[in-house]
């Protein structure tokens, strides 16, 4: 079974009381990242270019940059 990412947990993001708004960055984020067909650098360059456009989502961005950043092994794409 090969490893592979099927989308976000929008409900369990929805429970824990995040924004319609903020929901639709981190799909957005997501979008991006693994199906945009970019490269990895591309894609965190366009989801830094995100900053600033949904409040309180500036943290999200930079978790995930972040993330991404720290992955010594790769991340599945």
């Amino acid at each position: 079974n090969p490893l592979g990412v099927a989308g976000i947990n929008a409900e369990g993001l929805r429970r824990r009381g995040f924004s319609r708004e903020r929901i639709a960055l981190i799909k957005q984020m997501h979008k991006l990242l693994y199906r945009e067909s970019l490269t990895l650098e591309k894609a965190r360059e366009a989801i830094a270019a995100l900053q600033g456009t949904v409040e309180g989502s500036d943290e999200d961005i930079a978790l995930l940059l972040n993330f991404v950043a720290a992955a010594t092994r790769g991340i599945v794409r």
